[in-house]
């Protein structure tokens, strides 16, 4: 939980040039923010868990939203290929909100911590 003596607009503060530099990071790796942010931010920030998962979603439907368009219009990618993995994709992530809620806090922290290594 967040210590009392700090102020309330700290951890937010943290999160955001944590997020910044970790944009900058994940950039130059090649790989989305979620994949970082999430077993990042849930070990060292007191937030919980599923607002954590929650928002590493909408870092990822971010970029993909923002890279969509451009790809389509360079032809660096397929709608009629990427409508059934997005369907297969969505069907899946469904399925693993389920068993996210299902386990217990602890293991999903230690797989996410496993994702990272």
């Amino acid at each position: 939980m967040p210590n009392p003596d700090k102020p309330w607009w700290f951890w937010p503060l943290v999160l955001l040039v944590f997020c910044f530099i970790l944009g900058i990071i994940a950039v130059l790796a090649g790989v989305g923010g979620g994949v970082l942010y999430v077993p990042l931010v849930s070990g060292f920030f007191p937030f919980h868990l599923d607002f954590v998962r929650g928002t590493g979603l909408l870092v990822a439907l971010a970029g993909a939203l923002a890279a969509g368009p451009g790809l389509l219009r360079r032809n660096l990618a397929d709608l009629r290929l990427a409508l059934p993995v997005a369907l297969i994709a969505s069907a899946c992530a469904i399925l693993g909100a389920f068993l996210g809620l299902a386990l217990p806090t602890n293991i999903v922290q230690i797989c996410l911590g496993v994702t990272i290594i």
